[in-house]
């Protein structure tokens, strides 16, 4: 049964990741909600089934303008990522930049500073010229900016 169920989760990941690939978000968005709803039923033996999906629709939610949403799903999925990736793992520091990006889109710009400076912390492993690095260290730049002028 549990090999079952992996299965139709990993067929639903993999069409989501397709319908991305082409640029069919909302096609995405109905694959990964197929891929939640069956990663549900993996939640007590494989949690990070269930944590994966969740980052990537709190992606495509961002995307959708929905940080709320966004905010929500990765907020459950943190503790599962914390436990599974070391803090300066690529999925980790994907998933605090999501949280900043999220926070920052409601403007809650403390929390998304927060979230920012956590990520890039755990980012001084890579070069500064490093592409994630460089896009974290922008939108940390741009909420300064936001800031600035909410104030």
């Amino acid at each position: 049964m549990k090999e079952e169920v992996l299965n139709a989760w990993s067929c639903s990941t993999y069409l989501a990741q397709n319908a991305i690939a082409i640029g069919a978000y909302g096609d995405a968005t109905i694959h990964y909600i197929d891929a939640l709803n069956i990663a549900l039923q993996l939640k007590e033996s494989a949690p990070i089934c269930c944590a994966e999906t969740q980052v990537a629709l709190a992606a495509l939610s961002l995307m959708a303008d929905e940080p709320g949403l966004a905010i929500t799903l990765l907020t459950d999925a943190l503790p599962i990522y914390a436990q599974t990736y070391p803090r300066s793992h690529s999925k980790m520091l994907e998933l605090y930049h999501l949280v900043a990006n999220a926070h920052h889109h409601v403007g809650l710009y403390e929390t998304a500073r927060y979230w920012y400076e956590l990520t890039l912390e755990n980012m001084a492993h890579l070069p500064w010229n490093h592409v994630d690095k460089q896009v974290v260290a922008e939108n940390f730049r741009q909420l300064l900016e936001n800031k600035k002028y909410a104030a």
